[in-house]
Formats: structure tokens, C-alpha cells, sequence
């Protein structure tokens, strides 16, 4: 068979010329090129030049902690791949007009604002006005999607985010513990001191403490008056005290585990001692006593605890305990 003959498109050839066979090579990759394009389903989005278009999902710094009561925002972009040199990636772009679905897996402990039941938040990546600090210098904030939490009751949820881009399903999802970020502290102690001539007696109260957490949600700090009273009792005298009021410092952390660890350190008060004697006399001392740190740990929904307790400062401790009351206090929802 002669390869060469006249073709079916009335292609004369010359034996041993290899033009037209290349030219029907060509014909035949642009059909292929122009067929191609009629039948590709276009991209949601069209990338710039020489950028893959292979997308990802990012969420930006996200927050795994927020204080009930308290919103939070979440960042969300759909990136196209950097482009690889060596050992650097550089070049991503973070795509606009993608619109970006969520949802909480539990809205009871926090849902996204203005969500409604049985629907998806949306939203749409777009430039934004704020700027970012990028290795030193200010530039714009890319393409991104704004979502608000709001947390209501603690608890944990996790929160997902989808959307569809350049015909490819991407997606990200973070679990959010929704914790108390406030508790109100009850301290009530009594300590005693008994020798050869008599009894003595310390009795404290602090009814105002809160601690309250920082923005992390871990961190507790917290102060509050303590107030003291003292009695006496030596036979056959009698014996009058005056003994300050004073503070305690609160501070603590939220464990993940969800166990509240609170130290409570004592300022110093003055205390001062007047016993007189009919027949033999009077007499008087001044003391600066401290009363012993506690280190309460109760869960996160609170609790009480007695720990032993000692007065110090006088000529022996005076030995006793303290009874520690933790309440949360939720915010308003």
C-alpha cells in the first residue's frame, strides 16, 4: 500500500515529500485544542497566568478557646498553591469571589451570627481595608472571608468551613472549647492558738473575689479584701485584739483538660495583742501575721474545697483551715 497516495481530503502528495503528513498531524492537534475547549466545564475563577490551579483551604490564626459570652472572628481564604522553586514557595494568590459555607457542629455551646437553624453561614472572600504586617512592611490583607462566633454556654463545637472553587471541593474545620471566664471566689478560714496562758483565735472572710480570664481564656487573675477578727482568752484577764483587713491576690489557669487551678496569696495585716491582768497588770504586742497561700484546683463548673490553713508570724503558728467556694459566673447570652 502506498503511504503517500491521495488522501481522503484530495491532498496530492509526492512520493517521499513528508510535508503533508505533518500538516496532518497539525490539523489533527488543532481539532483536538478546539474540541477541548468547547467541552471543559470554565473554573469558578480564573487564575493568574502560570499559577496552578490546584486550590487549598486556610483558616487564618484561628482561635481553639473563647470566653462564653464573647465573640470571635474567623478568617477564612482559598488559596492557589505557591509556586515552587528549589526550596522557596513563593507566589500564592488567595482567590476573591469565592463564597464560603459554615456551620457549628453544636450551636448550643456557640453558633456564627446571624445563622438561622437548619442553614449555612455564607460568605464571600473579598479585599478588606485592614493591612497585614508582611515580613516588616504593610501590605493589603488578601482576599478573605469574615465569619463572627458567638459563644454561649461551655463546651466544645467544631466549626466547618467548605466551598467549591475552580470545580474542586476545599474545606477546613477547627474544634472551639467554649469555656467560663469568670468565677466568683468565697473564702472563709479559721485558725487557732492555744499555750500555757491562754487561747487565741483568727477568724477570716472574703465574700467580694472574681477572677477573670484574659483574652486566651487561660489565664486568671483576681484580687479581693479579707477581712479578720481575733479573740483572746487568758484566764483570769481579760484581753482585747485588733487585727486588720487585707487582701488576697488570686491567680490560676484553665487546664484543657478542664480543671481550674487557683493560687491564693495573703497580704500581711497587723495584729495587735492588749491583755490586762487585775492585780498583776497589763500588757500589750504588735505582730505582723500572714496567712498561709492555698492552692485550689476544682473543675470548670466550679466547686468547693477545704484546705488546712496556718496563721504565721507569732511565736507558733496558729493551725486551722479554710473553706474555698468557685462559682461560675456565665455571661449574659
Amino acid at each position: 500500500m502506498n503511504r503517500n497516495s491521495h488522501n481522503s481530503r484530495g491532498l496530492s502528495t509526492q512520493a517521499g515529500s513528508p510535508i503533508p503528513r505533518w500538516r496532518t498531524v497539525f490539523i489533527a492537534l488543532m481539532l483536538a485544542l478546539a474540541i477541548g475547549s468547547v467541552t471543559q466545564t470554565p473554573p469558578a475563577q480564573a487564575a493568574p497566568a502560570g499559577v496552578p490551579v490546584n486550590v487549598y483551604m486556610e483558616l487564618v490564626n484561628p482561635k481553639t478557646r473563647v470566653c462564653v459570652g464573647k465573640t470571635a472572628q474567623y478568617a477564612v481564604r482559598v488559596y492557589t498553591p505557591p509556586t515552587t522553586s528549589g526550596s522557596f514557595d513563593f507566589d500564592r494568590y488567595a482567590l476573591q469571589g469565592i463564597t464560603v459555607e459554615a456551620f457549628s457542629q453544636d450551636p448550643s455551646v456557640g453558633d456564627f451570627h446571624g445563622a438561622k437553624k437548619g442553614t449555612l453561614t455564607t460568605r464571600t472572600t473579598a479585599p478588606s481595608d485592614e493591612d497585614i504586617d508582611e515580613a516588616g512592611g504593610y501590605e493589603p490583607t488578601p482576599n478573605t472571608a469574615y465569619f463572627t462566633f458567638k459563644a454561649k454556654k461551655a463546651g466544645t463545637t467544631t466549626l466547618y468551613f467548605e466551598a467549591s472553587a475552580h470545580g474542586q471541593y476545599v474545606s477546613d474545620k477547627v474544634s472551639v472549647k467554649v469555656v467560663n471566664c469568670k468565677y466568683k471566689v468565697i473564702i472563709g478560714s479559721q485558725m487557732n492558738w492555744c499555750g500555757p496562758y491562754g487561747c487565741i483565735k483568727f477568724r477570716g472572710v472574703s465574700t467580694d473575689g472574681q477572677v477573670t480570664a484574659d483574652e486566651t481564656g487561660y489565664i486568671f487573675t483576681g484580687t479581693a479584701p479579707v477581712y479578720w477578727v481575733s479573740t483572746s482568752k487568758v484566764p483570769n484577764c481579760g484581753a482585747v485584739n485588733s487585727l486588720g483587713i487585707g487582701q488576697v491576690k488570686m491567680r490560676g489557669n484553665l487546664s484543657d483538660s478542664g480543671q481550674l487551678l487557683l493560687e491564693l496569696n495573703y497580704d500581711t495585716v497587723p495584729f495587735t495583742d492588749v491583755v490586762t491582768c487585775p492585780g498583776i497588770g497589763s500588757g500589750s504586742s504588735a505582730l505582723p501575721i500572714t496567712p498561709s497561700p492555698l492552692t485550689v484546683t476544682v473543675p470548670s463548673f466550679g466547686g468547693v474545697i477545704q484546705l488546712s490553713q496556718q496563721m504565721d508570724g507569732g511565736p507558733e503558728p496558729a493551725l486551722g483551715s479554710a473553706n474555698v467556694y468557685v462559682i461560675p459566673l456565665e455571661s449574659a447570652r
